[in-house]
């Protein structure tokens, strides 16, 4: 039995489910469900109207099992030309939300799918990278990439967590609602801006104490996030942000490990501290402001 999309043919928002379950087979209506509830709040709590939605699946028939993987391989590349018609078939979609890894990787071909199913489709005229590929929807969730449809038309694709995911892991409904307001956001407007960011990685000594003086002085610095990776015996890294925009990572290594005449700051832990006793004092959170927790620097808005 085919559960077919509902909602307005016109609607700013799209979004592609995987598969339905047993709800949607009776009802014959996709997002019906715990999941479809579940979904609602979110939509509700962003201050979206499901009916002003357009609701579907990649695959429109309830699987053998829960899992969309157990239609097998072959069946789940055949659903993915008939979802490119469906898009096609639509006007007025500004954002595409596809709720899981499969439907993420149909519109985009990032996401965590079987080596079958990938290779099957990678005739596909799409740039993907190594790190996209391995990638699961926790990880490519929330960021912004671009769909082109049947006509030329380049569409905003915002993927999020599947709402029955999230049933079973109630640590990533914040992620959802987050994710669902921006979806909101980006449903007025048609078309991508990208937010252009500058990242320094592996920066000079130089360049560090000359950030480490404009950030102490606070001229343009309200507050500065620090985010510190570390292995099992040791740090390895540790990053700074002064915004949304502009961070810094530097290496945290030791000297032995860096040739003789390398002009990159790799910092030690004695030179890190030295620098930390005669700064962090003066750091703009450390005299009045409130802050930040880490925030690694993404793609997500």
């Amino acid at each position: 039995m085919i559960v077919p999309p509902v909602g307005p043919k016109n609607a700013k928002i799209l979004i592609i489910g995987e598969a339905p379950w047993k709800t949607e087979k009776r009802l014959g209506e996709p997002f019906v469900g715990a999941s479809g509830n579940l979904m609602n709040r979110w939509m509700n709590d962003a201050g979206l109207d499901r009916s002003a939605i357009r609701i579907d699946n990649l695959i429109q028939k309830k699987p053998p099992k829960i899992n969309i993987e157990s239609f097998g391989v072959d069946e789940i590349i055949s659903w993915i030309p008939s979802l490119h018609d469906r898009i096609a078939d639509l006007d007025g979609v500004n954002v595409i939300v596809p709720l899981g890894n499969y439907a993420t990787f149909a519109l985009t071909g990032k996401g965590k799918v079987l080596a079958k199913v990938r290779n099957a489709c990678s005739g596909e005229d799409i740039s993907v990278s190594i790190a996209e590929k391995k990638a699961g929807i926790t990880a490519l969730r929330g960021s912004t990439y671009i769909y082109q449809d049947k006509w030329g038309r380049e569409i905003k694709v915002i993927p999020s967590i599947h709402p029955a995911a999230v049933l079973q892991n109630k640590q990533w409904e914040k992620r959802c609602e987050r994710d669902w307001r921006v979806i909101k956001e980006e449903s007025q407007t048609r078309g991508y801006k990208p937010t252009y960011r500058t990242h320094l990685i592996n920066p000079s000594e130089k360049v560090v104490k000359e950030f480490t003086e404009w950030a102490i002085r606070g001229e343009e610095v309200t507050c500065l996030s620090t985010d510190i990776e570390y292995s099992r015996t040791s740090i390895t890294m540790v990053g700074f942000a002064t915004s949304p925009y502009f961070s810094v990572t530097i290496p945290w290594l030791s000297w032995a490990d860096v040739p003789a005449a390398s002009d990159h700051a790799t910092w030690t832990g004695s030179r890190a501290t030295s620098m930390s006793e005669s700064s962090s004092s003066r750091l703009p959170w450390a005299i009045g402001g409130s802050r930040p927790g880490a925030s690694p620097i993404r793609r997500r808005p």
